[in-house]
């Protein structure tokens, strides 16, 4: 992603600060929005089992975002944790008008999902 690009969606973006035991996703409920992890860690729960634990850096809500669908894991900060977060909805409208960024910010997603996977496997 080009540093135009990144700059185009900071601008859409808002900060969240979530203290330790924040719920950030509910499984299987609807997520409004998309974060990417600043700083501090969540942790990733499937039906009472924890099954990840993500760092800065790590996106939250993306297998929601690109799927259309709800939340597929409970995720919960462990400890003082900051989010850039974008609703979910306004960024698919901007990103149905930029194609090009569209693709860019999928190919980011897709990226960051296999690096947690690989992670975690």
């Amino acid at each position: 992603m080009s540093p135009l690009e990144y700059r185009r969606l900071l601008n859409l973006a808002h900060w969240e600060n979530k203290p330790a035991g924040a719920v950030m996703a509910n499984e299987d409920k609807m997520l409004p929005q998309l974060m990417l992890l600043y700083s501090g860690t969540v942790q990733v729960e499937k039906k009472g089992r924890i099954i990840a634990v993500l760092k800065s850096g790590d996106f939250v809500g993306e297998m929601s975002f690109v799927s259309v669908n709800v939340a597929s894991a409970t995720v919960t900060a462990t400890e003082q944790t900051r989010l850039l977060c974008w609703d979910k909805n306004q960024l698919k409208k901007f990103l149905d008008n930029d194609p090009s960024l569209k693709m860019s910010l999928e190919s980011t997603l897709s990226c960051n999902m296999a690096k947690k996977l690989k992670r975690h496997a």
